[in-house]
């Protein structure tokens, strides 16, 4: 699995790992200072905890589990990230993506891309491209990579957008609401002529090739 994917998915089991700690906390009717006493922590630690900032030690998961009478297996599980990752969605996947190569717009690719649902959760109208070139070496992203795009989040300064130019996609750069800029094959930028771009959203996650 993508790296940045399973990072995103620790994180998220701490979050709700965290969400779970909150709610036995109030079940017991405690505060944060008195499930801190009862712990052997103290009361930043516990908000920490709550926050999904970092989990727990095996050793405190122990604690917790005695202090809020719960099984540590349901602790652990709460805080695995693997149980997200089994937890699937699909996108549909739009065709290839220019990035230094143009194809047939009709060519036959992938129809879908499998994701772990707190992806599509987040991005509830996510589409897929596949990106056909290498002009986009500089970020990261080859050819025959995944991209997924939210048509909901609206351009942000910096951020890699997807146009359509006469059924043509591509990937820019978003610089101003006059102003993109594409790669081109040689690696040098080009501005494009953005009343000819129809915006179709941002890039959201990059997923590598198999």
């Amino acid at each position: 699995m993508n790296r940045v994917i399973s990072t995103v998915a620790r994180q998220q089991a701490a979050k709700r790992l965290g969400s779970y700690l909150r709610e036995l906390r109030k079940n017991k009717g405690w505060t944060q200072r008195q499930a801190a006493d009862s712990i052997g922590v103290d009361s930043v630690t516990i908000r920490r905890w709550e926050l999904g900032a970092f989990s727990p030690s095996q050793e405190k998961m122990d604690r917790l589990s005695r202090s809020y009478n719960v099984a540590s297996e349901d602790l652990l599980n709460a805080a695995n990230p693997t149980t997200l990752l089994e937890l699937e969605s699909s996108v549909p996947v739009r065709g290839y993506v220019n990035a230094g190569v143009s194809r047939d717009p009709n060519a036959v690719g992938p129809s879908e891309v499998i994701l772990p649902k707190f992806i599509t959760d987040a991005h509830s109208n996510a589409f897929a491209v596949v990106v056909s070139g290498d002009s986009l070496m500089e970020d990261g992203i080859h050819s025959d990579d995944i991209l997924v795009i939210d048509p909901d989040t609206g351009p942000v300064v910096g951020r890699l957008q997807v146009v359509r130019v006469e059924s043509v996609l591509f990937v820019t750069t978003y610089i101003s609401s006059t102003e993109m800029r594409l790669r081109t094959s040689s690696g040098r930028s080009e501005a494009l002529d953005i009343q000819r771009a129809e915006l179709l959203g941002t890039v959201a996650w990059h997923i590598r090739r198999m």
